[in-house]
């Protein structure tokens, strides 16, 4: 009978479980607040280009009739909540002058979601963008 070294069993030891575990929470840690972003700036991609349709729209208004349209349901046949092409954003038009409006996308259309650095992204006849936190404050990095 030979005796040495004990002979090791296969798998893998606590300690290089440990290591990838690690490993994997610190990529973890760097990927999914890169994602979350990500998604969030896609999500803005669809306010604005209802927004941008919307201010369209209401220059060829003006053009025909001399005044901008008071009402997206009315005067341009949206259904009674507007929502923008892939539906996270409820939209309104406001301030409406005939001189000038303003139109919104409010964060949580029919595909719900939360964006609290831009809860409101704002587009004016003036070709004014903006928008606010949801906490109400003024935020010019939502374009």
């Amino acid at each position: 009978m030979k005796h040495g070294a004990p002979r090791r069993e296969g798998g893998y030891s606590l300690t290089e479980l440990m290591i990838v575990v690690v490993i994997v929470a610190i990529l973890a840690a760097v990927v999914i607040p890169a994602y979350t972003q990500y998604a969030r700036e896609s999500k803005r991609a669809d306010a604005h280009a209802a927004l941008l349709r919307i201010a369209t729209q209401q220059e060829r208004f003006f053009g025909d009739r001399g005044t901008y349209a008071g009402s997206l349901k009315d005067d341009f046949n949206y259904p009674a909540t507007a929502l923008s092409p892939d539906r996270y954003w409820t939209l309104s038009l406001t301030n409406v002058s005939g001189t000038g409006f303003e139109v919104r996308a409010i964060a949580g259309g029919e595909r719900s979601h939360t964006d609290p650095d831009c809860n409101v992204i704002r587009l004016t006849s003036t070709g004014a963008k903006s928008g606010l936190t949801s906490g109400g404050a003024a935020n010019n990095d939502c374009w």
